[in-house]
């Protein structure tokens, strides 16, 4: 009896110490949408499980100081066009900026509840004095030669871009790169504003919304939205609809199938391929990395996540 006791006490220990590893693995992998320095398909990417949002959600959510002013909302993101990182999120509606804008590293952001995320600053020291104005929003009025845009750029410079990250306490990701890069050409996600369009202010090619052809050019699809691996920083899949023959039925296709041919988005596939492509159900298959890792091996991809 005494020695049955015995087994049913240590198997018992064993399973509590299992079950506190996974749950700790778990929070590791999976947990709350927290952005570390990113990564990519090279040798210095670390991601570690399938953590994603999609980008048609993050657009216009509001933003929020580290005490709780209002600092605007998200209105674009830069993303780049030779690996697919966020360079920077675009923020409007900031106080003091007018119809400018704010640019700021997608690390620098942290959700702080469903739909609020947090502005942090990194280690800037920022004296909170009691005023009705918030301190952040008048230290990034402050430094405006430094986070302010008047305009989206196509492509971003890596001095001005370091200047940014530097400022919120980040590295930038190309920083690490073997070849310096003399420009980082990005597309943006969202079209330019009604605002924008009147100025007549240049803008990126925007992929959301965009149409995508085959490169046979035989067939042609809508980019939907974008999924973003919020672990690596990067855009992992582009969501495509309105691929003939597929009905109403979306699909996902990895960011290095997608080029840019003049103002013209190009898939790195046939009209045959696109056809057969694995299906994209948002219910079933957005947080799935079995399904994920599956639409990479049928484009003949490594999954960066792995």
């Amino acid at each position: 009896m005494k020695k049955t006791v015995k087994v049913v006490f240590a198997f018992a220990l064993a399973f509590g110490v299992a079950l506190l590893w996974s749950n700790a693995f778990a929070q590791e992998t999976f947990g709350a949408w927290e952005l570390g320095p990113g990564g990519t398909c090279f040798e210095n990417f670390t991601s570690k499980g399938w953590d994603v949002f999609e980008a048609g959600w993050l657009i216009g959510q509001k933003v929020s100081s580290p005490v709780g002013g209002n600092l605007g909302q998200i209105s674009d993101l830069l993303i780049d066009r030779s690996d697919g990182h966020i360079a920077m999120a675009i923020l409007s509606d900031v106080p003091g900026f007018g119809a400018g804008f704010v640019v700021a590293p997608m690390n620098a952001l942290e959700r702080i509840s469903e739909n609020t995320l947090q502005l942090n600053f990194g280690d800037r020291d920022i004296p909170i004095a009691p005023s009705p104005e918030d301190q952040y929003a008048t230290e990034l009025t402050k430094s405006r030669d430094i986070v302010g845009l008047s305009a989206i750029p196509s492509a971003i410079d890596p001095l001005f871009g370091n200047r940014v990250y530097e400022f919120y306490g980040q590295k930038a990701y190309w920083a690490d790169r073997e070849t310096p890069q003399e420009s980082v050409s990005v597309y943006r996600v969202s079209h330019p504003s009604i605002g924008e369009s009147l100025l007549g202010k240049t803008s990126p090619p925007a992929l959301m919304g965009a149409t995508v052809r085959s490169e046979d050019q035989k067939s042609t699809a809508r980019v939907d939205d974008l999924i973003i691996d919020s672990k690596g920083g990067r855009v992992a899949l582009l969501v495509i609809d309105k691929v003939p023959g597929r009905g109403d039925t979306e699909e996902a296709i990895p960011f290095g199938e997608v080029s840019i041919d003049g103002n013209a988005f190009v898939l790195n596939t046939t009209q045959d391929k696109l056809a057969a492509a694995p299906s994209f159900n948002e219910d079933t298959d957005l947080h799935n990395s079995t399904w994920a890792e599956n639409v990479y091996k049928f484009f003949g991809q490594q999954p960066c996540w792995n």
